[in-house]
């Protein structure tokens, strides 16, 4: 037997990821411009979250990161502290039934919808989810509304379940 140290490439990969999204400056120079954009760099946020073991301060800082995408509505719906505690608790959950997301997909920009509502500018952008629990995979898409904020910036609003799951044996 050879003494080598195993370093696992995907462990290395995702660890990779949450850095990048962690180290984003959402407050700055990089805030996704579009609808589409903004799903999905949530959604790479909800992979990590789903699929990556996590310590609990990247847990925190990925947490804070997805904040920053809410709309102020949504924000004041989901206070701080409450928003960690039950985001702590639903990935303990996925864990603990061995359930990751494995990927996502975001639809084209050109079947985004968007409209006006009350003098301002709304989308909706449709987000699909694999995810996989005991040898099952199943796809469960997500309704994105946005509310483009008085800065010009696209904010998550809320999201809700769009279609039943599609199961697939594998």
């Amino acid at each position: 037997m050879s003494n080598r140290e195993i370093k696992p490439e995907d462990n290395k990969s995702e660890t990779t990821e949450v850095t990048r999204l962690i180290t984003k400056n959402l407050d700055g120079d990089y805030y996704p411009e579009f609808p589409r954009d903004v799903v999905i760099f949530y959604s790479r946020i909800v992979k990590a979250y789903y699929y990556t073991e996590l310590q609990e301060d990247e847990i925190e800082a990925l947490g804070k990161q997805a904040r920053k995408l809410f709309d102020e509505e949504l924000l004041k719906e989901n206070p701080e502290e409450e928003f960690f505690d039950n985001l702590k608790e639903d990935i303990r959950q996925y864990n603990e039934v061995e359930r990751k997301i494995h990927g996502f997909t975001v639809e084209k920009s050109a079947d985004i919808d968007t409209f006006m509502f009350k003098g301002m500018e709304y989308a909706k952008v449709t987000a699909g989810y694999i995810v996989r629990e005991k040898g099952k995979t199943a796809t469960i898409y997500e309704d994105y509304i946005l509310r483009k904020d008085q800065d010009g910036k696209w904010k998550i609003l809320y999201w809700e379940v769009a279609h039943p799951s599609d199961e697939d044996d594998e």
